[in-house]
């Protein structure tokens, strides 16, 4: 018993290297999903990360690496299509545990790479406290909001269909020398 608090209390405090089997089940139903260059970028993000650090009650699980913490040494080919900083889940999964209690889990992919897995309420809490190995959660549903591949691609697309300018007031006052007054207003 005294071990067992010891080493949930390393864990909180500084992270682990294992999954446990329902947060693998969240990435292996979501790699499912995915092309084969998705699959092969996601397990090569996953051999790189050395760090799963668990926060606010196991709601946030957040994949690192500790010897490169933004992984700018990730070449581009290592690298989802979906580069922004911050955005919606790439995909959700819907959980449900023996107990009939349901979980959801939200992919969270930022800068190109795999971030980690956001829950809709606390894992651990969720069911009677036991063993957090052996909870067994089984997926009921999982829904696929962006492609992180086919993302940038479609962007672009659209990008490239808008038929839009700048206004020419607009143009003509960036265009001016340094210092303009427009009204109380210097620019």
């Amino acid at each position: 018993m005294l071990l067992r608090l010891v080493s949930d209390s390393h864990h909180h405090l500084f992270g682990s290297k294992v999954l446990r089997r329902y947060e693998r089940t969240c990435i292996n139903a979501w790699r499912d999903q995915l092309s084969e260059e998705g699959k092969n970028i996601l397990d090569w993000q996953l051999s790189k990360y050395d760090l799963v650090q668990r926060m606010s009650d196991d709601k946030l699980v957040c994949f690192y690496c500790i010897w490169d913490k933004t992984c700018k040494s990730f070449a581009p080919a290592h690298l989802f299509s979906l580069r922004q900083a911050e955005g919606p889940p790439v995909a959700s999964i819907f959980l449900q545990a023996e107990q009939r209690k349901r979980l959801k889990a939200d992919v969270v992919i930022a800068s190109g790479r795999f971030f980690g897995l956001e829950f809709n309420i606390s894992p651990t809490k969720s069911v009677e406290r036991r063993n957090l190995s052996d909870l067994d959660f089984r997926v009921r549903e999982i829904k696929v909001w962006v492609d992180p591949i086919a993302a940038f691609e479609k962007t672009s697309e659209a990008l490239l269909n808008i038929d839009a300018s700048l206004p020419d007031d607009y143009l003509a006052t960036v265009k001016m020398p340094n210092v303009q007054s427009i009204s109380k207003w210097k620019v």
